[in-house]
């Protein structure tokens, strides 16, 4: 029964830390209302997401010496602390940078190791559907954030006030969450005296190995694409005529199928493979990017490209880490995993930013979707000739 209070607690942590998926409704208010260009409060997320993953090589470190119960403490606190900053600070782009961008990206870092070990150790033979289950709240979290963040608004309060509420929500859950993590204190303990197989494996050997490209490279070109759309979901239906009502909706779309697609392809993996599953996921999210670029143009069609990117997306965070323990153990997990993560940093910087200097200069998100879906494509041809099953034993 314990192992399930974990599992439980992992997913309300990540329920917490999961509200940067639902920047676009921020982003588009910020622009509407506070002076902002789309580049300007695409950049708040953008450093956010370059600060998370650099953090995450030293989380990854502090979880492996400390144990999941103090990383996620720490990183809950700076998480929270960034928003709450940021509601009580002068609301200007330098300051929502270093709040949100620096300090709850280095949160995210800090806490985004712990509940993924926990739930891999206490079910060590259902790693991906685990796994799945877990960041599928990261998921949830978009959808309920972005939810009552167009209620706050219609009720009249201000951004600083939510930024504020929210910081200090996130603070109150997040460590008692933290605190879940650990079943009878054994963990941390194995952690310690037991040194993961990752410490033994030299800097050069692991950059320099096949596989690690085999994930590196879809990984970034999964994760850019995804966050591209992420980020300008509701302004990508603005820009395509499609009613403000209806690109709001865009947002929960995207977020609800992105938890729906994180436990499916869990599913998929179980029952077949991580790397026919990844496969798969990497040429839908392809045709789905590069049909909306000429196709989307109505209400429909825009819900339903939200969702199938986000149910596409669900994959990356799923597959990847699940990979990465069945190929170097669930020791290593922490150890590794920010290696392959590295992608998720120069993605997470690049893609949101970009997509919005491309509206602000061509009033258009078309080669914006042409060039993350023919990335896609690439990013599925270099796992076809890096990876391979005999390279790994399996579980």
């Amino acid at each position: 029964m314990k192992k399930y209070f974990v599992l439980f607690a992992s997913a309300c942590i990540y329920l917490c830390i999961g509200i940067n998926y639902s920047w676009s409704v921020f982003a588009q208010e910020l622009k509407a209302h506070y002076g902002f260009t789309m580049a300007q409060g695409q950049s708040v997320f953008s450093i956010f997401q370059l600060t998370f993953p650099v953090v995450f090589f030293f989380g990854g470190r502090v979880m492996q010496k400390f144990g999941p119960v103090t990383s996620a403490l720490a990183g809950s606190l700076l998480f929270g602390g960034g928003f709450a900053l940021a509601g009580i600070l002068p609301l200007t782009s330098l300051n929502l940078i270093l709040t949100i961008g620096v300090i709850s990206g280095a949160g995210l870092g800090l806490s985004y190791a712990a509940p993924i070990y926990a739930s891999q150790k206490n079910f060590p033979d259902k790693k991906a559907i685990v796994t799945g289950i877990t960041v599928a709240a990261f998921a949830i979290s978009a959808v309920i954030f972005s939810l009552f963040t167009e209620s706050l608004y219609k009720k009249g309060w201000s951004i600083s006030n939510i930024f504020l509420t929210y910081g200090i929500i996130i603070i109150v859950i997040g460590c008692f969450a933290s605190l879940g993590l650990r079943t009878d204190g054994s963990d941390e303990v194995k952690i310690k005296e037991n040194p993961s197989e990752a410490v033994k494996i030299k800097f050069s050997k692991l950059v320099t190995s096949k596989l690690y490209w085999a994930l590196t490279i879809p990984f970034f070109s999964g994760v850019f694409a995804g966050l591209m759309i992420f980020g300008n979901i509701k302004s990508i239906g603005i820009q395509r005529e499609i009613v403000p009502a209806v690109a709001a909706i865009g947002i929960s779309s995207i977020s609800l199928f992105n938890a729906a697609g994180r436990i499916t392809w869990g599913y998929v993996a179980h029952y077949t493979s991580e790397a026919f599953a990844l496969k798969i996921a990497l040429m839908c999210q392809a045709v789905v990017l590069i049909a909306g670029a000429f196709f989307l143009h109505s209400s429909w069609t825009f819900i339903l490209f939200a969702g199938l990117v986000g149910f596409n997306y669900g994959a990356n965070l799923v597959l990847y880490p699940s990979l990465a323990s069945r190929i170097w153990g669930v020791e290593a997990f922490g150890t590794v995993y920010p290696f392959i993560f590295i992608g998720n940093a120069f993605a997470g910087f690049l893609s949101p930013s970009l997509a919005g200097i491309v509206l602000d200069v061509t009033g258009d998100y078309f080669w914006s979707l042409i060039v993350a879906g023919v990335l896609c494509v690439f990013a599925f041809a270099a796992f076809r000739q890096l990876f391979s099953v005999k390279d790994y034993a399996a579980d």
